[in-house]
This record gives structure tokens, C-alpha cells and sequence, in this order.
């Protein structure tokens, strides 16, 4: 049932201080003069003003260790959410940069293989005029020599 009034431990502990200051007026203007005229031990005021005094003062104790322990947090909130929005900010540039990467790869790329193509071409068409060339010295060469036999016979 507290949990639904108090989300977290600083408002609980706020609230304490705050209904203990007010329960320390009701009781009286001054605590320490009640106790001091000897309202403390005997009486029952005395003792209920001794006890909320002193849960006061361990409230206000907790108070000052939860805002400690609150503004570490928020520290480290602070601090690690200038680093991601940083890291982010890094990744999109990245992006953006791996973006036109690519894109220049990819017609890098189409370039070459057009290249390739016309290589291939060439290179099919060398192999041809080659063989072409190699058949045309293999009919030279047997006519030659058919000729050079027909001479030595003669000579």
C-alpha cells in the first residue's frame, strides 16, 4: 500500500521528515524547551516527543545518504547518456560513410565487369586470330617443304 503512495525511498523519506516536523509543532513550539523543563522520561508527551525526535533525525540521516546516493545515479545517468547519444551520433556518420563506400564498390564493380567482358572478347578473338595464324604457318611450312624436297631431288 505504500509502494502506490511512495514510488521511491527519497519521497518516502521526505514525507517522514516532513509529517515528523509537523508532529514536533503539534506537540509544542519548541521540543527542546519541553524536554528541558523535564517533560522527558516520566510523561508520556515527553517520551513520544523523545522518540520523534529522534526517528527525525535518522529520517533526515537517510534523507542525506539517499540524495547522496541519488545524485551519484544521476551522475552516472547524465555522463553515460552524453557518451551513447555521442556513440550514435558516430555510428550515423559511420553509416553515412559505409553508404557512399559502397555505393562507389558496387559501380566500381559494374565497371569491372564490363572490363572483364571485353577482356574475355579480346581475349577469345586473339586465341582465334592465333590459331588462324598457326594453321596458315603449318600449310606454309608443309609447303615448303614439299617444295625444298622437290629441289634437293633436283639438285
Amino acid at each position: 500500500e505504500t509502494a502506490s503512495l511512495f514510488p521511491n525511498r527519497m519521497m518516502l523519506t521526505m514525507w517522514l521528515t516532513g509529517f515528523l516536523t509537523f508532529a514536533v509543532l503539534l506537540v509544542g513550539a519548541d521540543a527542546r524547551a519541553l524536554l528541558a523543563q523535564g517533560v522527558e522520561d516520566n510523561h508520556p508527551p515527553g517520551q513520544v516527543l523523545k522518540l520523534i525526535l529522534k526517528m527525525r533525525r535518522a529520517v533526515e540521516i537517510e534523507g542525506r545518504k539517499e540524495q547522496k546516493t541519488y545524485d551519484r545515479h544521476q551522475c552516472w545517468c547524465e555522463k553515460t547518456l552524453e557518451r551513447k547519444a555521442k556513440d550514435i551520433a558516430d555510428a550515423k556518420d559511420n553509416t553515412d560513410r559505409l553508404q557512399t563506400l559502397i555505393k562507389k564498390l558496387n559501380g566500381e564493380i559494374t565497371a569491372r565487369d564490363a572490363e572483364i567482358k571485353q577482356l574475355e572478347k579480346d581475349i577469345a578473338s586473339n586465341k582465334a586470330a592465333t590459331k588462324e595464324a598457326y594453321e596458315i604457318r603449318k600449310k606454309e611450312l608443309l609447303d615448303y617443304n614439299s617444295e625444298r624436297a622437290e629441289n634437293e631431288q633436283c639438285i
